[in-house]
C-alpha cells in the first residue's frame, strides 16, 4: 500500500514539471520570435540542452535574404571561434595517452618552430597556446600559396619572420595563431591532417554529421554564405571563391556545424560519452588567466572574464557560466553552458553579432543569457546591453561645400589589413542631409555600407546596421581630402595613389583593366604590352587558357636569363580585389644596366594572367604605386 501511495503521490510532481517545460518553451519562442522581429538578424538557430536532454530545438528568419530557404537546425553555418574548444578537446585527447605535455615546449613537438627572437618563442610551452599567453599576434598578414592542409605548417614556419612583444605566459592576448600552432601539433604527433584528425576523433564519434572543415563537403551541405552590414539591413554575401582550407582552420576560420550537431557537442561535454574524459574537460574549464570582461558600461559587472584552454569562464548574475562566442565578420555563433544548473546554449546566427550596433540591438551576450533565463523559468535580464548612450552622437553639420571634398574612390594599403577587408576598395558618393555615403566593396561584393556622421572636419563615425567605428580623415592645407583611416585601416585617394588619370585596356574582349593614360600600349590576340613615356619602364601580359597551372610568363633575353640575374625575391602572394595573386620579383642586370623586375599571376575565371613589370630600381616603388595597384585594382575578366 505504501509503494502505490508513493506513486499516486508522484503523478502531480511530474505534472509540473511537465508544465514547467511547456511554459519556458513558449516564453523561449515567445522571446525569440519578437526578438526576430525587432533585429537585423536575417536568420538564426538556437537550441538548449538541459540535464541530459535537448529542452528546446527552433529556427528563425531565413538562410539568406531574397532565398526565402527557412533557418533551421539542420541550416549548416560557420562557427568561428568557437572551433578553439574543440580544438583544445583534440589536444587533451593526446595529453590523456600521453602522446603530449600541455607544459612541455612547442619545440618538443615541433623542432623547427620558433619567432625571430628565438629566445623568446623556446620558452612558449603547449598550454600557452590553448590559453592564449603565447605571446603570439592574434593574426600575421599571411596568405599561403598552399591550397591544401599544407597551409597550416606554411603559416607556423612563416612565424620565423615575426617578433614576440610580450613575454610568454604572462599576460593574455587572444590569438589565433597560437591555436594554428596547436592544431599543427596535433597533426605532427597524430600522424594525421589535422581536419581528418577532427573527422575521425571529435566529429564521427559525436555523430556530428553536419560538422566539418572539409570544404568541397562543406560545399556540398549548402552552408551559408551569411550577411554584411548595411545601411538599415544585411546585405547578402556571394560565394567565395577563395574558400580553402588555411593556416588558421584550428582557430575557426572554416568550421561548419549545425545547432542540431552542437547539441550533441553540449551534450558530451556535460554527459559521459565525450571524447575526453571528465578530468580533461574540467581542466579545460579551469581558469588559467584573467582579462578584462565586460564592463558596467556595456551592461556587465565590471568583472574579469577568466580564460581556461579553448573556453572562456565568467560570472554572470551569481552564475559560473563556461562560454565562447565564433565570428567571421559574416556569421557568428555563441555558445553558454551554466554548470549549476546543467544548461546549455548555442546559437548561429547568419550575419556577424559581434559587431552589431549594440545601441540599437540586443547584443549577443544579452541575447544568449536571456535564452539560459528563459529555459530556467526566470525572466529576461538587461545583461549585456549597453547602460549608456551612443557616446559618438554629435550635432555637428557638414556644409555642402566641404562635404564635396570627401567623394571619390579610395583604394585599401596593403599593410595592417583586417582579413575581412582584403582587397577591398571603398567609394564616397553624396548622400542627403550633408551625410556621405560610404560602400566599402570586393569585386561586385559590397562588404560594408554606411553614411559617414561627421564629427568635424577631419573626423566622422560610421553609421549603419554595424557598431558605430571611427574614420578619420587626411587633409591637406587646402583641406582637401587625400586618404583616410577606417577601423585602423588606410586608404588612399584613387587620384592620390596614382597620381596620373588612367586609361581602360581591353584584352581579348573578355579581359580588362587600367594603366595610367599616358602609356603607350600594343594589343596582340593572347598577349599585350605598355611602355612609359620616357621608355624606361615596360609591361608584359599573357593570357592562358587553363586557371590550374598558372605559367610564368617565358621572358626572351632582354627581361630574364640565369646568367643576368642578380638577386631572387622570396614568392609572395597577396589578394587584390576579387583575385589573389603569386608574385616575385628579380633584380636583372640587362646591357650593364640593373633592372627590377615584378612578376604577378593570377586565376582569372577559368583562364590565368600573367604579368611582367621592368624598370629601374629607382623607379620600383612608384611603377607599383602607379601601375601595378592601378591595374589589379580595376582588373575585370
Amino acid at each position: 500500500m505504501k509503494l502505490i501511495k508513493n506513486i499516486i503521490v508522484s503523478f502531480p510532481l511530474l505534472f509540473q514539471i511537465a508544465s514547467a517545460n511547456c511554459q519556458n518553451k513558449q516564453a523561449l519562442n515567445s522571446y525569440l520570435s519578437n526578438l526576430y522581429r525587432n533585429h537585423i538578424m536575417p536568420g538564426f538557430s538556437v537550441v538548449v540542452v538541459q540535464k541530459g536532454k535537448i529542452v528546446f530545438s527552433q529556427g528563425y528568419g531565413v538562410e539568406s535574404i531574397g532565398s526565402g530557404k527557412p533557418f533551421t537546425p539542420q541550416t549548416v553555418s560557420a562557427i568561428g571561434s568557437l572551433t578553439k574548444s574543440m580544438t583544445a578537446m583534440a589536444m587533451m585527447q593526446l595529453v590523456e595517452q600521453k602522446k603530449i605535455d600541455l607544459d612541455k615546449p612547442v619545440i618538443t613537438y615541433l623542432p623547427w618552430f620558433q619567432t625571430a627572437n628565438k629566445e623568446m618563442s623556446d620558452r612558449i610551452t603547449v598550454r600557452m597556446l590553448l590559453n592564449n599567453t603565447s605571446g603570439l599576434y592574434s593574426n600575421i598578414p599571411w596568405e599561403s600559396e598552399e591550397a591544401s592542409e599544407n597551409s597550416l605548417e606554411y603559416l607556423v614556419r612563416s612565424l620565423k619572420s615575426v617578433y614576440l612583444t610580450r613575454e610568454p605566459g604572462l599576460a593574455y592576448q587572444y590569438s589565433n595563431v597560437g591555436f594554428s600552432v596547436a592544431g599543427l601539433i596535433i597533426s605532427k604527433v597524430s600522424g594525421e591532417p589535422y581536419s581528418q584528425y577532427m573527422q575521425n576523433k571529435i566529429f564521427t564519434p559525436l555523430k556530428m554529421v553536419h560538422t566539418s572543415t572539409d570544404v568541397s563537403y562543406i560545399e556540398r551541405l549548402g552552408a551559408l554564405q551569411g550577411h554584411y552590414y548595411g545601411l538599415d539591413k544585411a546585405i547578402p554575401a556571394m560565394r567565395e571563391s577563395h574558400l580553402k582550407p588555411d593556416g588558421y582552420m584550428p582557430a575557426g576560420s572554416i568550421l561548419c556545424s549545425t545547432t542540431e550537431d552542437l547539441a550533441k557537442y553540449l551534450l558530451a561535454l556535460m554527459g559521459d560519452n565525450a571524447p575526453v574524459s571528465k578530468a580533461s574537460i574540467d581542466a579545460m574549464w579551469k581558469q588559467n588567466i584573467s582579462f578584462p570582461g565586460l564592463t558596467k558600461q556595456d551592461g556587465g559587472d565590471g568583472a574579469n572574464y577568466g580564460y581556461g584552454l579553448g573556453w572562456m569562464i565568467s560570472n554572470i548574475e551569481g552564475n559560473t557560466i563556461i562560454h565562447h562566442g565564433g565570428s567571421t565578420g559574416k556569421m557568428s555563433s555563441f555558445t553558454m553552458i551554466d554548470i549549476k544548473n546543467q544548461t546549455a546554449v548555442s546559437i548561429l546566427v547568419n550575419i556577424d553579432l559581434s559587431f552589431v550596433d549594440k545601441y540599437r540591438y540586443a547584443t549577443e551576450v544579452n541575447i544568449i543569457n536571456n535564452i539560459r533565463r528563459l529555459a530556467l523559468g526566470l525572466e529576461t535580464s538587461s545583461f549585456g546591453m549597453p547602460t549608456v548612450k551612443d557616446p559618438t552622437i554629435n550635432n555637428y553639420t557638414l556644409n555642402d561645400t566641404l562635404a564635396k571634398n570627401y567623394t571619390g574612390d579610395y583604394i585599401l594599403k596593403s599593410d595592417n589589413v583586417n582579413f575581412l577587408y582584403a582587397g577591398a576598395q571603398m567609394t564616397i558618393s553624396a548622400s542627403k542631409n550633408n551625410q556621405p555615403e560610404c560602400i566599402i566593396y570586393r569585386g561586385k561584393q559590397v562588404i560594408n555600407r554606411f553614411v559617414l556622421d561627421f564629427e568635424n572636419e577631419a573626423f566622422a563615425v560610421s553609421r549603419n546596421t554595424g557598431a558605430p567605428s571611427n574614420v578619420r580623415f587626411k587633409l591637406n592645407p587646402d583641406k582637401k581630402v587625400s586618404g583616410l583611416f577606417f577601423a585602423d585601416m588606410e586608404f588612399i585617394r584613387a587620384d592620390k595613389a596614382t597620381g596620373t588619370s588612367r586609361q581602360e585596356v581591353n584584352v581579348d574582349k573578355t579581359l580588362s583593366f587600367a594603366i595610367p593614360s599616358n602609356w603607350k600600349v600594343a594589343i596582340g590576340q593572347k598577349t599585350f604590352s605598355a611602355q612609359s613615356p620616357d621608355k624606361k619602364t615596360e609591361l608584359k601580359g599573357v593570357i592562358s587558357e587553363s586557371a590550374d597551372s598558372i605559367l610564368r610568363i617565358q621572358f626572351d633575353d632582354q627581361y630574364i636569363n640565369a646568367k643576368q640575374v642578380e638577386e631572387v625575391g622570396l614568392p609572395h602572394v597577396e589578394r587584390v580585389g576579387t583575385y589573389q595573386w603569386k608574385e616575385k620579383s628579380y633584380v636583372c642586370k640587362i646591357d650593364g644596366v640593373l633592372k627590377h623586375v615584378i612578376t604577378l599571376q593570377a586565376a582569372i575565371g577559368n583562364r590565368s594572367l600573367s604579368l611582367a613589370l621592368m624598370c629601374p630600381p629607382v623607379d620600383f616603388t612608384k611603377n607599383i604605386q602607379q601601375v601595378i595597384n592601378l591595374l589589379l585594382n580595376s582588373v575585370n575578366g
